[in-house]
């Protein structure tokens, strides 16, 4: 074996690390945003940071569990509904760029890949070709590279979207919980 050879073995390890923490970063967001709203309705919003960190390592919990318990603070105060969406917004802002950092902690397994991937490139063109496994090394660790990079810019726009929709749809609870409520001013006949 030659450096081109330790280089195309090398990316393929690095890029099945980076894969292996992708998976695990993964998660069904609108699952977990159903069981957030239904914890929340339910009352169990008190236990729900330990409920999503027992289903997993996902960065997605950290950002629902910790949109819910915001949803919490704003229920115990009174409030209005603009100080409510800013304070839902804010939580799900500071809770996505957490997530953004943990996404982004293990990318240097990226750069190892990609580095690796030029490096064996390199050594396959100034050594006048590779040899047929080498290629096909050298072309399954680049488009695991180009799957891991996709693969972590879908996380980072799900975790996005999904605590977007996680804000929306508890704002709309309260306003539906809001308009169930009878105010005893209106309730009066003329």
């Amino acid at each position: 074996m030659d450096a081109g050879s330790y280089a195309i073995v090398s990316a393929l390890i690095a890029g099945s690390v980076r894969a292996l923490m992708l998976w695990r970063a993964s998660v069904a967001v609108n699952v977990v945003n159903v069981v957030v709203l239904s914890a929340l309705a339910e009352g169990r919003g008190e236990s729900l940071r330990e409920m999503l960190r027992g289903s997993g390592s996902a960065p997605y919990l950290d950002v629902a569990a910790a949109v819910g318990h915001a949803a919490l603070d704003v229920r115990a105060g009174a409030n209005t509904e603009k100080t409510i969406r800013e304070h839902l917004q804010r939580a799900a802002r500071v809770a996505v760029s957490a997530a953004s950092r943990r996404l982004l902690r293990h990318a240097w397994l990226d750069a190892v890949s990609l580095t690796a991937i030029v490096f064996a490139g390199l050594n396959a063109v100034m050594n006048a070709g590779a040899s047929g496994v080498e290629s096909v090394g050298l072309v399954a660790a680049t488009l695991l590279w180009l799957a891991n990079v996709r693969g972590a810019r879908s996380i980072g726009t799900q975790v996005y979207s999904g605590a977007t929709a996680l804000v929306s749809s508890l704002l709309e609870s309260l306003d539906q919980r809001r308009g169930l409520t009878v105010d005893p001013k209106e309730s009066v006949a003329p």
